[in-house]
């Protein structure tokens, strides 16, 4: 029997495996674009990802895909298409993840078959270059090139089964078929018309939805990157579109530029954005600027947004109350200040008691007045005509014991924390009075701190101002929001409200003739 002297030696047998066939007349990956669907032999370098890809984050299941083919391999290979031979062969329909981890795995078994073999460790390079090998060539299913659209809705389907897109993703990829249909289109689609043709594509999508990931796209992304990439959904992004509508149908109603309205919104959207939005931060910051322009307080701005996004017209302004002449109401029935009768409720501390009406009337007249001096003792006397009025307007909401005299400084009274429900049956009880009675308290806590709140350009103390309660910064405007609405609907809130306005309106005017310059901070301290 004759021996076959072409087989060779098996140490050398790797060596002719990767000899170059010089005879072959095959052509290469890359000089290939077949016109009908056929398997392809490809390495990673004949292979990219799909260049309109809509996730843009790493698969939230990656590291769990990547141990699966590293282990088992591929069970569900990719699809792949060319557009021209001009461009390398790309992912079809969904895969362009699972290409990243062959990317991944390959780099990791040859830098690891390398550093074996610089070991010396001759056998196991070996075994690891052909588990490298089997990540960079693969042979996949190929399918002819049939545009953009079917491409990009068939990654949206694949992508929404595989692992959750977030919001900003899917409002990318409609934007992009927005635009490749509008290509075809002599004007612009509508909402209407571009959900009928992405349906009719194969992805199933609402006119609605259309509209909202359209804004999302145009109005959102270059002031919201961050919360928007890390997963801001649609519920937060429909709140902000109708806040944009409400502050620009304010703006407007105001007088205000189209031009100061963008400008104020980029503002306030560039400042609160972080991953985790706060709707009420950006309510805040919008209110101060706007009031700032106005000149009017920021919490009667959160009032009128307020009746805007209930579908009402908007309510009435209001200025610092330090700048407000006394309105007709206030000066109808007496040129001076009512002295309310000698005997105070019960809950108002004994020693707390007011001194001379007759001081209170004789303040009352010079601060009317254009000349005249007036005393500490009158300044004490007005301050205690407040502290009762204060205390009138809250007994009726269970505050009196909230409420402390302050004969010699500030206004005349000061807030304690608000008290607390002592059980959970109290609490249910007065759960349909206690907003009432939490916004009352805030109105009164703000005005024993009205120098603080009439810093011109600034946000008010919020800290301050529920500062020691159980209440936190986030309720601030929704509870001053509601006390505006008590005040205009509530005939008794309204009284009482343009009483104590009344006697602090003289206070602050005897403040003046007292102390002069810088009166309302010397007011609240006296050793300046």
């Amino acid at each position: 029997m004759t021996m076959n002297t072409s087989i060779r030696d098996p140490d050398t047998i790797s060596d002719f495996l990767n000899e170059p066939n010089i005879e072959s007349s095959m052509p290469s990956a890359h000089q290939l674009m077949p016109t009908l669907p056929c398997r392809m032999t490809l390495t990673l370098d004949d292979v990219v990802a799909y260049d309109r890809n809509p996730r843009q984050r790493i698969n939230p299941n990656y590291t769990s895909i990547k141990e699966s083919i590293r282990n088992r391999g591929l069970d569900d290979e990719p699809t792949i298409t060319r557009r021209s031979l001009d461009e390398p062969f790309m992912i079809r329909s969904g895969g362009n993840t699972r290409l990243a981890i062959l990317g991944e795995l390959y780099k990791e078994y040859r830098d690891l078959a390398q550093q074996a073999e610089n070991a010396g460790n001759v056998n196991e390079a070996q075994n690891l270059r052909i588990k490298a090998n089997e990540f960079y060539q693969f042979e996949w299913s190929y399918k002819p090139w049939d545009g953009d659209t079917n491409a990009l809705i068939g990654h949206m389907a694949e992508n929404e089964e595989r692992g959750a897109m977030i919001y900003i993703e899917k409002a990318l990829a409609v934007k992009e078929l927005q635009d490749i249909f509008n290509q075809d289109e002599s004007k612009p689609l509508s909402s209407r018309k571009l959900a009928e043709k992405i349906t009719h594509s194969g992805w199933s999508i609402g006119q609605t939805s259309i509209s909202l990931m359209v804004y999302t796209v145009n109005e959102l992304t270059q002031k919201l990157e961050k919360a928007l990439w890390a997963g801001m959904g649609r519920p937060q992004i429909v709140k902000l579109r109708a806040l944009s509508n409400a502050y620009r149908n304010f703006c407007t109603s105001e007088s205000l530029s189209p031009d100061f309205f963008e400008q104020t919104w980029h503002e306030v959207l560039t400042v609160c954005d972080d991953d985790e939005l706060h709707i009420e931060a950006i309510r805040r910051f919008a209110d101060q600027l706007i009031s700032d322009e106005l000149g009017i307080e920021y919490f009667t701005v959160t009032a009128e947004i307020d009746a805007i996004l209930s579908g009402n017209k908007p309510l009435i302004r209001d200025v610092p109350l330090s700048q407000q002449p006394m309105t007709q109401e206030q000066t109808q029935t007496s040129e001076q200040i009512d002295v309310p009768p000698a005997s105070l409720s019960s809950t108002v501390k004994e020693n707390d008691r007011p001194g001379s009406a007759e001081d209170i009337s004789d303040a009352t007249q010079l601060c009317q007045s254009s000349s005249g001096s007036v005393t500490k003792e009158q300044l004490k006397a007005l301050r205690e005509k407040n502290y009762r009025d204060v205390v009138t307007l809250g007994e009726g909401f269970d505050l009196a014991d909230s409420i402390n005299k302050s004969p010699a400084y500030g206004l005349g009274f000061f807030i304690e924390p608000i008290k607390a429900p002592e059980s959970e049956r109290e609490a249910d009880r007065v759960a349909a009075e206690q907003l009432n009675r939490n916004a009352v308290w805030l109105y009164l806590k703000q005005l024993s701190l009205h120098h603080l709140f009439l810093s011109s350009g600034e946000r008010g103390p919020v800290e301050p101002a529920v500062s020691g309660s159980n209440l936190t910064s986030d309720h601030f405007f929704t509870l001053n929001s509601h006390f505006h609405l008590m005040r205009l609907t509530d005939k008794n809130i309204q009284n009482g409200v343009n009483k104590l306005e009344k006697s602090i309106h003289s206070l602050l005017q005897a403040a003046d003739k007292f102390y002069g310059d810088n009166a309302l901070y010397r007011l609240f301290d006296p050793m300046k």
